[in-house]
C-alpha cells in the first residue's frame, strides 16, 4: 500500500497529536468521529486522512477492527519522547517508513537517489521514476501528489528538515524543471545505523542469526541512512566493537553480521530514544 499523504507534509504536532488520539479514540479517524477529530488535531477534513496515513505507514499505528490502536514503535515513542522533539524519535520516524511495506513513495525517494554521487535530480524526473518503478502501482499524477507532501516534509519548517537527509534548490529560469532534490549530509547517530539494521532483519531475516552486508545493500539500507556502502561498511565495524549486540566478521571477502539474542528493533529504538545525542541541524 502507497503512502498517501493527500499532497500534506507531517508535522511534530499531528505525530504526537495523532498518537495521543488515536491512544484515547481507536474511531478518532471514523466518520462518526471527524467533528472531534478535527478539533483535537488542528486539522481540516482532508487532512485526516493524511495524518491517519502518515501514522500508519511509519507503523506507529496499526488497524484494529474498525478503528487503529497504537503499534510497538508508536508506544515506545510515547513512553520516550510523547512531544517528538528529538532528533532520534525522527530517525527513527524515517527509518521505519524506508522500511515499511507500506509507505512508497517515501522510500523511493531515497532509492532514486545516489548517496555517493549526491547529484541534484529535477523533481519532474524523480516523479517519473518513482511512478514507473516495478510494482509502484502509482499513476504519474498519483506519485507527483503523495511525493508533495513527502518532499515538503524536509524544507523549511517540515518535521523532518533538521536532519538534512534531502537538499532542494530551486532554479526558476529552468525550462524543464523549476526543483531539484539530492541526498544531503546528515550527522548519522549509530542508533540510526542499529535501528535500520534491525528494521531490515526484523522484516526480511527473522529467523537468521546472521546477514550478509551485501544483503543490506541490495535492500538499499545505504540509501536510507544517506551513506555511501563503504563509509557505512566502516561504521559499522566500528559500531560492532563496542558490545551492543551485533557482531561483524570478514571472512574470505565475504562481510557478515551476526546478532545475539537480545539484539531486537524494539530493544534498540529504546536505547536509541533514550541515549542518542541530538543531531538536529
Amino acid at each position: 500500500m502507497a503512502l498517501d499523504t493527500q499532497s500534506f507534509r507531517i508535522s511534530r504536532w499531528w505525530a504526537q497529536a495523532g498518537l495521543q488520539a488515536v491512544q484515547s479514540n481507536p474511531a478518532i479517524f471514523s466518520k462518526a468521529h471527524l467533528r472531534t477529530a478535527r478539533r483535537d488535531l488542528l486539522a481540516g477534513t482532508n487532512m485526516l486522512p493524511a495524518i491517519k496515513n502518515w501514522l500508519f505507514s511509519s507503523r506507529l499505528i496499526r488497524k484494529d477492527g474498525n478503528g487503529f490502536m497504537i503499534d510497538r514503535f508508536g508506544r515506545t515513542i510515547l513512553e520516550n519522547d510523547p512531544s517528538f522533539k528529538g532528533s532520534s524519535t525522527w530517525w527513527a520516524f524515517h527509518l521505519l517508513l524506508c522500511l515499511s511495506p507500506d509507505a512508497y513513495p517515501y522510500n523511493g525517494v531515497f532509492v532514486e537517489l545516489e548517496p555517493s554521487v549526491r547529484s541534484f535530480v529535477g523533481e519532474s524526473v524523480l516523479i517519473e521514476k518513482i511512478a514507473s518503478a516495478e510494482d509502484s502501482g502509482l499513476t504519474v499524477g498519483s506519485a507527483s501528489t503523495y511525493l508533495e507532501g513527502i518532499l515538503n516534509s524536509f524544507i523549511r519548517g517540515g518535521a523532518l528538515e533538521g536532519l538534512s537527509l534531502l537538499e532542494s534548490r530551486s532554479d526558476r529560469s529552468a525550462v524543464d524543471d523549476s526543483k531539484y532534490w539530492r541526498l544531503g549530509t546528515p550527522e548519522i547517530p549509530d542508533g540510526a545505523i542499529l535501528f535500520a539494521v534491525a528494521l531490515a532483519r526484523e522484516r526480511f531475516f527473522a529467523t537468521r542469526k546472521s546477514i550478509d552486508f551485501g544483503e543490506l545493500i541490495a535492500l538499499h539500507v545505504d540509501h536510507y541512512l544517506v551513506t555511501p556502502q563503504d563509509a557505512l561498511r566502516t561504521r559499522l565495524k566500528k559500531i560492532a566493537l563496542k558490545n551492543v549486540g551485533l557482531q561483524y566478521t570478514t571472512n574470505a571477502n565475504l562481510d557478515s553480521l551476526s546478532f545475539d539474542s537480545l539484539f531486537s528493533a524494539e530493544s534498540v529504538l529504546i536505547s536509541f530514544l533514550q541515549e542518542g545525542a541530538d543531531t538536529w541541524m
